[in-house]
């Protein structure tokens, strides 16, 4: 579920009903991240690029499901969404998708796989 398709734009937008759905399906999405970090960084001897990462991911990875269960709550509430919104797209864009590049770039070195491309970059965190 793309992040990029939960906007809030009162009338021009998406149903209130139609944000909370889609909310829910990205907060479900969300919540298996964790567990694809404790696979990756469960591998001995990640380098220090791809521990740094995981560590901070483990640090940041909650705001993302905070912010989703918020919108679930008040889909209708525009400056909640749109609040919401904001700080899931800050640390999504300046914490999340930077580190998972790392990280995936060091298991991948771990293993002798090449390396993966980077993150692909909405334009939500394009000015960020």
């Amino acid at each position: 579920m793309s992040l990029e398709k939960l906007t809030y734009k009162g009338d021009d937008g998406l149903a209130p009903q139609d944000l909370q759905s889609r909310a829910q399906t990205a907060l479900d999405n969300a919540n298996d991240e964790p567990i694809q970090l404790e696979i990756l960084s469960g591998l001995g001897g990640l380098d220090n690029s791809g521990v740094v990462a995981a560590q901070l991911l483990g640090q940041v990875f909650p705001t993302v499901p905070e912010q989703l269960q918020n919108i679930i709550n008040s889909p209708d509430d525009f400056n909640t969404v749109q609040s919401a919104l904001s700080s899931i797209n800050n640390v999504r864009c300046k914490d999340v998708l930077p580190a998972v590049t790392d990280l995936w770039a060091a298991a991948a070195s771990l293993s002798g796989a090449p390396t993966p491309p980077a993150a692909n970059v909405p334009q939500s965190c394009q000015g960020l």
